[in-house]
Formats: structure tokens, sequence, C-alpha cells
């Protein structure tokens, strides 16, 4: 299991209209999978990361997101945010972090994994999915792979907004339901520990 966090949050924020921190997600991508007959075996997460100097709030709520997802087993792979200043506004991008996740699924292909999902909306993934497909196939494998669509939400609205929605090229798009994804809000009053 692969997610593109910063996607996931986008999706989760604009078109489950719920807020992101609030949500379980490995709860929500267990009971995803086992709803269409998977299982999860290990999950990567791939984040970037505010500059504690430029942004202390934002670097501290990711330091402790960071620390709650390894302390639910999640393996995190991080890299820092890129600054730019555009007509006088500093804003912070993701660089690399697409890379790093193609790669490590790359990895995990050639080291003989034929089953994959991947949590991201972005198209980008879809020609690593298919160097992927070929690297399992020169294997002597089939590389079954799977992605999320949305569901249970308006998706003329999403579409005149531009949001993704339909999961990618090369998978099967399992239905992620906003009903499903309501189920695995936090309860607000948990301890500091337990939320994202």
């Amino acid at each position: 299991m692969f997610i593109d966090y910063q996607n996931l949050y986008f999706l989760l924020k604009n078109a489950y209209r719920v807020i992101p921190l609030q949500i379980h997600i490995p709860n929500l991508i267990h009971q995803l999978a086992v709803e269409n007959g998977l299982v999860v075996n290990e999950i990567f997460l791939y984040t970037g990361v505010p500059d504690e100097k430029l942004e202390p709030k934002r670097a501290h709520m990711m330091s402790r997101r960071i620390a709650w997802f390894k302390y639910l087993g999640v393996t995190v792979r991080t890299a820092p945010m890129h600054y730019a200043t555009i007509s006088g506004r500093t804003t912070s991008m993701e660089r690399g972090i697409d890379v790093m996740l193609a790669s490590e699924l790359m990895n995990r292909v050639n080291d003989g994994v034929s089953r994959v999902m991947l949590i991201s909306q972005d198209k980008g993934f879809s020609q690593s999915l298919i160097i992927a497909s070929e690297v399992a196939m020169s294997k002597g494998k089939v590389l079954e792979a799977f992605s999320i669509r949305t569901s249970g939400v308006d998706l003329d609205d999403l579409k005149a907004r531009g949001i993704g929605h339909d999961g990618l090229f090369m998978t099967r798009a399992l239905p992620l339901h906003v009903d499903l994804v309501r189920d695995h809000i936090m309860v607000r009053d948990e301890p500091a520990t337990q939320q994202g």
C-alpha cells in the first residue's frame, strides 16, 4: 500500500468535505481493503515536511502526525518542502515525493510483489504503473494494481472544480464511499497521542 499523503489529504478535504486530520487513515485503508477482498500487509506513506524555521506551527503538526502514523505501524517517507516566492508571496511545494514513491514501488515489484494499491489521484503515477507492470511481466508475473475512486459525492461538482476522482490508469479503482470515510472520523476528545 502506497499513499501519496498530500494528495489524499486534498481529496478528503475537497471531495469528501471532512477534516483530514480527524480521519484514522490506516483503519480506513484496512477496511476498504477488506471490503474488496484484499489484505494490507504494509503501508508506506509519502509526504513533504514543512521547514521548522519558515513554518514552525505546520512543521510541529506534521511532526506529531508522522509520529502517530509510525506508532500505528505505517512506514513514513519524507522530504523537505521547497519554498518559492512568487509575486511577493512565499509558497511551499513538495519536490521528490512522487519520485520516491515511484522508486519504492518499482523496487517492491522488482523484489517480487505482484499486488499493489496506490492511493493518489495524480495521473503522473500511471506511467510508473505501466513500467512496474513491465517489470512484473519480465519476472513471469502479472501486476495487480488498485487505486481509489470517490463514491457517494457529487461527481459533477468535482469535475467542475477540477478534482481528480476516478482512480489511476492501469489500476482497478475501488470505490471509496463517503460513508466509509465518515465512519473513520476519530472522536475529538481522544488523548493527543491518538490524534493525527
